[in-house]
């Protein structure tokens, strides 16, 4: 069954510590975004938008047969917020929600995605943000209502502005899953992988 969420996989980032695309990286016999967009399908988004920024044309050339909204943020340098910006620009009109996720972290399993959307069901005016040993991670769920603020908050401080400023319409998800805390930014990490 669909949810009305509009998945958004931030890929915008200049991977400057890491020296290639994140997108493009491999993990096992895929590569980082593929394995977040098959977990995404599983999960049977509204739609799915990639956030691009630098090396967008190889990206887009790599992946131009994913059923994703590709979406190219000139700006990126701006940083993550920029980006989401730019995605709520294009999100359906009848999308309840945001379910963001970024690029660099593949290792978030199918199944907590589904714990996610299924608190986010429950309590659709709330942000839904996974917590792993009490330290929070991602993805994190913005409801529609929340998109002005998002416009509003300050570039340099992101998304989490808006959390830190409705710490009481903040749903914190207690997860079995290291996925939510585990992003890739060297090479070095890389050998964590082990696939």
């Amino acid at each position: 069954m669909k949810n009305n969420l509009s998945a958004i996989i931030l890929s915008a980032g200049e991977s400057s510590r890491m020296g290639s695309p994140k997108a493009l990286l491999k993990i096992g016999e895929t590569t980082f975004l593929e394995k977040i967009y098959k977990n995404l399908l599983i999960c049977h988004f509204h739609e799915i938008i990639v956030l691009l920024g630098k090396d967008n044309d190889k990206i887009k050339l790599k992946f131009e047969k994913l059923l994703v909204k590709f979406i190219v943020n000139e700006s990126y340098k701006q940083g993550q917020l920029s980006s989401i910006i730019k995605a709520l620009d294009s999100v359906k009109e009848e999308s309840e929600g945001i379910f963001l996720t970024l690029v660099d972290m593949p290792l978030v399993q199918s199944e907590t995605m589904k714990i996610l959307i299924e608190e986010w069901n429950s309590n659709k005016d709330k942000i839904i943000i996974p917590e792993y040993e009490n330290r929070g991670g991602h993805p994190v769920i913005f409801p529609k209502k929340f998109f002005p603020e998002l416009r509003a908050a300050p570039l340099e401080e992101g998304a989490r502005f808006v959390v830190y400023n409705n710490k009481d319409k903040v749903i914190r998800v207690p997860v079995k899953d290291i996925g939510i805390r585990k992003d890739f930014d060297y090479p070095k990490d890389l050998d964590e992988l082990d696939l």
